[in-house]
């Protein structure tokens, strides 16, 4: 069983380890910053504090779901509300952006036609060193996977590659992933 260490408790000296995430040094003692697990990194002989309630972090690869908040000409912003294999939602709001090149393999002549304010998207972070973080769709699991009528704001259901609206006939197109519709159980 790991030992839970909280904030300001001793857990080292700098004669042993050099401090590492969640950590803080003072006068030759290194301290937690946070409530959590003591973690020992050998190679570089650091010592961590891994969150007890461990906050997400965005980085590359991450597969993440978000909500499209503008439609622009080349681009879409989309609030990320929670990445794969993470507890928690994060504690802030990240915005990610998504370039009409990098929704799907193909031309794209008019990025209204592959996403709408309120979509629900699955997309996968490209670039997670740059605010917005930048996103991909390209590939079949990622696109919408949750759309709204553009009339009357009703859920869009999937019939061979459209979406139609139940209430209103209404026939719309989207970049659809393989999952529209299936919900998402991470």
């Amino acid at each position: 069983m790991k030992k839970v260490v909280f904030i300001g408790e001793e857990i080292a000296n700098l004669e042993e380890f050099l401090p590492g995430k969640n950590t803080y040094e003072d006068n030759g003692k290194i301290y937690a910053s946070t409530i959590g697990t003591i973690s020992i990194d050998m190679k570089e002989r650091k010592i961590n504090v891994i969150p007890k309630n461990d906050i997400p972090e965005i980085k590359e690869n991450d597969i993440v779901i978000g909500v499209v908040e503008e439609v622009k000409e080349k681009f879409i912003i989309v609030n990320i509300l929670k990445k794969k294999g993470a507890k928690r939602s994060f504690p802030k709001k990240i915005t990610g952006l998504l370039h009409i090149s990098k929704i799907k393999n193909g031309f794209v002549s008019d990025i209204a036609m592959e996403f709408n304010l309120g979509d629900i998207i699955l997309a996968k972070v490209v670039n997670s060193k740059r605010t917005p973080v930048l996103l991909s769709t390209m590939e079949d699991d990622f696109g919408v996977i949750k759309a709204f009528c553009y009339a009357c704001n009703t859920p869009l259901t999937l019939n061979e590659n459209k979406l139609k609206c139940e209430r209103c006939g209404r026939v719309e197109v989207r970049k659809i992933s393989k999952n529209y519709g299936k919900g998402i159980n991470w």
